[in-house]
């Protein structure tokens, strides 16, 4: 476990230098903060203008362009520090084994190498962690 450990601090600290030095990184969040007000403000605009007609192009433009951001989460490790595709194994499925594993004894850090698609498997570990290690490894 100590080189798991020793490969995700290093993605980690990695990441968190690239993101405070990062113009990229910085227009990304910029984004996604303009979306989440902009979204609140809907929230709050939707209860006045519930009874008003609205055009369904125009919502349905508004949705599309705005895709991106609704999908994107600053908590998520950023592909160029992370070994883990999405299109095998979904996010939101990752998310939920790891969130019925968290009772058990399994060190923290290995969750979040797993979302890294850095994994350990051997005997001597929760058995279903390592059944949740296998169902990654096969759906590549």
């Amino acid at each position: 476990m100590t080189i798991a450990s020793h490969i995700l601090e290093m993605l980690e600290r990695a990441e968190e230098v690239w993101r405070a030095k990062s113009p990229e990184w910085k227009r990304k969040i910029g984004r996604w903060e303009a979306w989440q007000t902009r979204q609140k403000n809907k929230e709050r605009l939707a209860q006045k203008t519930a009874t008003r007609k609205r055009d369904p192009d125009d919502e349905m433009l508004q949705e599309d362009e705005y895709q991106s951001e609704s999908l994107f989460d600053p908590d998520d490790p950023s592909p160029q520090f992370s070994f883990a595709g999405t299109s095998a194994y979904a996010k939101e499925d990752l998310l939920a084994d790891i969130g019925s594993l968290r009772w058990t004894s399994t060190p923290d850090f290995l969750f979040r190498a797993l979302r890294r698609g850095v994994a350990v498997h051997h005997s001597g570990m929760n058995k279903t962690y390592r059944v949740l290690v296998e169902r990654c490894v096969s759906s590549f």
